[in-house]
């Protein structure tokens, strides 16, 4: 029996200092099937893999959904900003589409602290 590849959740920055906390969030665009609470997925940052961690909730919010927590904690800029940076991710029709707004929690740990990304925009 072969066992599925885990998905590659692949970061470019460690949004909020996410990445060094037991547990964290992340959105994306929605795609069925892709977060399944339970399933463990491979964390990739700056193309290197870091870690596992496992799905614990995941939760399908619109556009106009992604409130002020939301911003904040999981990239560590007020709404208008993550919004911003949501429409820049995703491009023209971003304000349309679905997210899945995923809660993670490490089962292996970076072994070292990542580095903070906190950038004016």
């Amino acid at each position: 029996m072969n066992t599925p590849t885990p998905y590659r959740l692949k970061f470019s920055m460690n949004w909020n200092n996410k990445l060094n906390c037991a547990a964290f969030t992340t959105l994306r665009r929605h795609v069925d099937g892709r977060f399944v609470p339970g399933t463990d997925v491979l964390v990739v940052y700056k193309d290197k893999i870091i870690g596992t961690a496992r799905v614990m909730d995941v939760r399908i919010i619109g556009f106009a959904q992604i409130g002020r927590y939301t911003a904040f904690l999981d990239t560590g800029y007020d709404l208008p900003e993550t919004l911003n940076l949501v429409r820049l991710m995703y491009g023209a029709d971003a304000e349309q589409k679905q997210y899945d707004l995923v809660l993670l929690r490490w089962v292996v740990p970076p072994i070292k602290p990542l580095e903070f990304t906190l950038k004016p925009i």
